[in-house]
Formats: structure tokens, C-alpha cells, sequence
């Protein structure tokens, strides 16, 4: 009777010892997109094989412990480049009580306990040409005085004047800069992505820019976080297509986007009109 019973303990554990696999799966469905422009072709590759979409896309990879990249090219970009960190799944510590060292071991090797986060959305790289766009460059020949109730614009240091949109901008400010933006390159203000605005996202991205000795931007990465990764993107993608004076030297620069909605404007009640 006791052999039957353990033999019922061992079979039961090798049903549960799966728990991740059979509840999560090994696949995952991985979401990507581009900034500043979409429409990229992007290879996703980790130890298990590669998977190919155009941005905004999804495909199902496999999970695996392993990292993943991804590059991404586009006409007139300098490619993209993003590492998918891997990070362990919910069910691991449930599996290790429910399957044990068996059940941990299925799952390491499925995959099933690894997942990577998506959305992802991968920073192309400096635009090859100067870009063709409707927006308000930062750098321009005389300030422009807004209207009180106009949405909020770019403070710019020394050279760059501010300049009035129909639609809300971040601010871009470098206090301790140490080069200054070529005049006579369009250095666009960073897009507000429309789906932070319907959200009413706000705050403020700190950048470090590296900028080569040419002026072109190298590498800008977040120093400090506004609080939404669509707003960080944003302001990472605007940047990197930033074009400085040149120097001797290379130089790591600071810059702050301050993303504002416009103050509300209360608009007072007709009065009933009388027969």
C-alpha cells in the first residue's frame, strides 16, 4: 500500500514539475516600435533562432534565459540597437513548492520561467540628411513673444530663442552646456506623443548626450526618468537627431525636456439670452 502511495507522490510531481511551461508557454508575443519614425525593418534574435517585422509590429519569439537584440534599419537612419534584458517569471517560486527541483529544471530549460518586456521601442539613429518637417526649429533668428494662453514652448540657452506652437512642446534647456547647436541645422524640439497627451503625461527627462568632435550626437542616454517610457523615447529619439557645433574635443552634454501640458482655460458660461 505505501508503494502505491509514493508511487502516486512521484507522478503527481512530475505532472506539476512543469508549472511555468504548461502555464505560461515557452513563446511570447514581443512588440516593437521605432522612434522617432517607424516603418523599420527590425531582426529580434536570442540563442533559440531570429524573428523579422516592421515597426510598429509584433512577432512570437521564444523565451529563453538568454538576452535578446534588436536592430532595427531604416532609409536615412543610422541603424538602431536594443538588448531585451530576460527576466525570470511569476510562476518560479510557485514551482519550486509544486514540482521541486524537477519542476525548476522543465522550466530553466523550456524557458517557460523567462520572459522579456514589451512594449520595446528601439532609438534609431542620426539621420543621414537633414530632416524634411514641419516642426519649430530650436535654434531660429529672433524670439517670437507668445500669447498668454498659448501652449508651452522651448526655453533655449543663449542662441535658441523661444518660439510659439499650435500644439503642446517640452522645453528643452542645457544649463551647464559647454557646446552650443549649429544655427543652420534643423535641431527640431522632441515630439509629444499624442497618446501621452490623451493621457496627460507631464515631467522632465534628464539626457547625457555624447557628442562626437563633428558635432553629431553618438549616444544620449536617460539620466534620469520623466516617469513614462513614451515620453523618455520621445525625448531620446528627438535628441539623437540633434546636431552641434564642432569641436576639437568630444563632450558629454546634460539636457533636460521638460514635457507641459497647456493650462486648462475655463471659459466662462453664456448668459440666458432674454425674449
Amino acid at each position: 500500500m505505501k508503494g502505491i502511495q509514493w508511487a502516486a507522490i512521484v507522478v503527481a510531481g512530475f505532472a506539476l514539475s512543469g508549472c511555468a511551461t504548461i502555464i505560461e508557454g515557452t513563446t511570447q508575443n514581443v512588440s516593437v516600435s521605432t522612434s522617432p519614425e517607424q516603418g523599420a525593418q527590425c531582426t529580434l534574435k536570442n540563442s533559440e533562432g531570429a524573428w523579422y517585422l516592421t515597426t510598429p509590429g509584433s512577432t512570437t519569439v521564444h523565451k529563453t534565459k538568454n538576452d535578446m537584440t534588436i536592430d532595427c534599419n531604416k532609409s536615412g537612419f543610422a541603424p538602431g540597437h536594443l538588448v531585451a534584458a530576460s527576466h525570470f517569471g511569476g510562476t518560479t517560486a510557485g514551482n519550486v513548492i509544486a514540482g521541486g527541483v524537477i519542476g525548476l529544471g522543465v522550466d530553466a530549460a523550456s524557458g517557460a520561467n523567462y520572459h522579456y518586456d514589451s512594449p520595446i521601442v528601439v532609438a534609431l539613429g542620426a539621420p543621414d540628411h537633414p530632416p524634411t518637417t514641419t516642426q519649430t526649429p530650436l535654434a531660429s533668428a529672433a524670439p517670437v513673444q507668445t500669447a498668454s494662453n498659448a501652449a508651452p514652448v522651448a526655453t533655449k540657452p543663449e542662441s535658441m530663442a523661444n518660439t510659439a506652437t499650435s500644439t503642446p512642446s517640452p522645453a528643452a534647456s542645457m544649463p551647464d552646456a559647454s557646446r552650443h547647436l549649429d544655427p543652420h541645422y534643423p535641431n527640431y524640439q522632441p515630439a509629444y506623443p499624442d497618446t501621452a497627451q490623451v493621457n496627460g503625461e507631464q515631467g522632465d527627462v534628464v539626457l547625457k548626450v555624447r557628442v562626437n568632435e563633428d558635432g553629431r550626437v553618438r549616444n544620449v542616454e536617460v539620466e534620469k526618468s520623466s516617469g513614462f517610457d513614451d515620453l523618455d523615447n520621445a525625448a531620446v529619439g528627438g535628441v539623437l537627431r540633434w546636431r552641434y557645433l564642432p569641436s576639437d574635443d568630444s563632450s558629454q552634454e546634460h539636457v533636460t525636456i521638460a514635457y507641459r501640458l497647456p493650462t486648462a482655460i475655463i471659459v466662462p458660461p453664456r448668459a440666458a439670452s432674454t425674449q
